[in-house]
């Protein structure tokens, strides 16, 4: 809008100079012949001139002015439509004041008496124009302004409401402008695969959670600050937790040594960690990991309960200790008749009985044997179920 009241202003500042000239030209060539025709003297009646006439002699002296003395002007000699006329007959000059505020377009002629003849007029320069018509340009532009404003905003709202009232869910099914059309397939096909997407995500979380939820064992994870963003149904039961303790520090649930240290500044070091506690009775195995490469994610518990093993082992350590102590026995009997009989301090006819007593002990050393080789096969699994008729009368 600038640029055209400014472009506006020019071409009509170029028009009035161009009608201005052709009138001064047109003008000064009527008066020459008028002054050729009837004398000199028709330039000093009483005729009121539109411009500035000035006769000059050949000499560059001026003979007549209708507006300054001619004897206060200096000599025009030097002026360039002045030398112009002299040499071609005819010539023109534009001057500009020092304030660029006015510019006198000179034309001039020269007549049959050897003198010449210059008229001017003076006019405003481009800059004036501009100065005079600022006001009006203000108030033009300011009006232009509001209502291209006004336009401006309801045309964008007009524009934008089809793109506002896009239903994301099923973009094909909207009305919009044809040159959308693409933009619309486009975000149709995201939201298919973004459907996609979240349906597979859904149901590994809901395979996840089945697995979990069928887990013997505990299941903890933890994010990196320690809150809790998964915990099964086991581990809920074992830390007399519920659902709510989802998203918040585990530190509510368990505050043990071992927690406290997978929470330490130098925690985040190690990848792995078993440890050991018991609680209600029930001895758990507790294996922590480390989730993340160089980025700590968080970690993950798993408690493994380990009673029964534990069971089973101090059953067998005592176990153990029973068959070393049942298999002393009798083999120390054994042992102690045969130094007895091999030093010859058994009378003479008893040898017998001590013959006896070490086929008895060593018989019952057998049957010890074959008892723990039985619980051995037993504890593997590896012996058949058998069957047995017994009458309870004669059990005893």
């Amino acid at each position: 809008m600038l640029l055209s009241c400014g472009a506006m202003i020019y071409l009509a500042q170029n028009t009035v100079k161009d009608n201005s000239l052709k009138s001064l030209t047109s003008f000064v060539k009527s008066l020459a012949t008028g002054i050729n025709t009837e004398g000199i003297d028709i330039v000093k009646s009483d005729i009121k001139f539109p411009y500035r006439v000035t006769l000059i002699n050949q000499d560059g002296s001026v003979y007549f002015d209708n507006e300054a003395d001619p004897l206060q002007m200096g000599n025009h000699l030097e002026r360039k439509e002045i030398k112009e006329a002299l040499q071609q007959g005819y010539g023109s000059d534009v001057r500009i004041s020092n304030t660029l505020s006015e510019r006198t377009d000179y034309y001039a002629i020269k007549l049959e008496n050897g003198q010449v003849l210059r008229c001017s007029v003076t006019a405003s320069t481009l800059f004036q124009g501009i100065a005079t018509l600022l006001g009006e340009t203000v108030v033009i532009l300011l009006f232009a302004g509001l209502v291209s404003l006004y336009l401006a905003v309801h045309l964008a709202k007009r524009i934008v409401s089809p793109l506002n009232d896009l239903d994301l869910d099923h973009p094909l099914d909207s009305e919009i402008y044809d040159e959308l059309t693409p933009l619309v397939k486009r975000l149709d096909s995201q939201q298919k695969h973004i459907n996609e997407q979240i349906l597979h995500i859904k149901r590994q979380r809901e395979e996840i959670s089945a697995v979990t939820a069928s887990m013997t064992e505990g299941l903890v994870i933890l994010n990196s600050k320690g809150e809790i963003i998964s915990i099964n149904r086991s581990a809920r039961k074992l830390l007399h937790a519920d659902a709510s303790a989802v998203g918040k520090s585990f530190l509510n649930l368990d505050h043990s040594s071992y927690v406290l240290e997978l929470f330490d500044g130098d925690s985040h070091d190690f990848s792995a960690k078993r440890t050991s506690i018991e609680r209600d009775g029930q001895i758990y195995d507790i294996f922590i990991s480390r989730v993340g490469n160089e980025e700590l994610l968080g970690y993950a518990l798993i408690y493994v309960n380990v009673t029964a093993s534990h069971l089973a082992e101090a059953q067998r350590r005592e176990f153990t200790a029973n068959v070393s102590h049942e298999l002393k026995t009798p083999l120390q009997s054994i042992i102690g008749a045969a130094e007895l009989l091999e030093s010859g301090l058994v009378r003479r006819g008893d040898e017998q009985s001590f013959y006896k007593k070490i086929s008895r002990e060593a018989a019952a050393l057998v049957r010890m044997i074959n008892d723990i080789i039985l619980l051995s096969r037993l504890d593997e699994g590896k012996v058949k179920e058998a069957s047995e008729i017994l009458d309870p009368l004669n059990i005893y």
